[in-house]
């Protein structure tokens, strides 16, 4: 028998998400073994600090971390459509998809 466990997680602040028009769903499908890896704590605070205006050295500051570990990470999450890149001149400036994010566990 296969189980289906959703996760809610969402990002931003309660006010960005009352007035948030439309409600978007992004689902991805993982190994439970792998949530951990994906959402690991470095993860989550990097997914704190986008806020759609900054680049990624200007992120990697912030943070303290290596720009080198911050775009490696930033990989990652857009591998699994948490995030994408807008293109400004030469920068690249990460963005969440949505505000929710449901994570499916088979």
């Amino acid at each position: 028998m296969v189980r289906n466990i959703e996760i809610g997680i969402r990002f931003g602040t309660i006010e960005d998400i009352i007035d948030k028009k439309k409600e978007d769903q992004r689902g991805i499908n993982i190994e439970s073994k792998s949530i951990s890896k994906i959402l690991s704590e470095e993860r989550i605070r990097l997914l704190k600090e986008i806020n759609g205006k900054d680049c990624i050295s200007v992120i990697s500051k912030r943070l303290d971390r290596r720009i080198e570990h911050v775009s490696r990470d930033l990989a990652l999450l857009k591998r699994y459509g948490i995030i994408d890149f807008e293109k400004r001149g030469r920068e690249k400036i990460p963005i969440i998809i949505d505000q929710k994010l449901t994570i499916k566990v088979k």
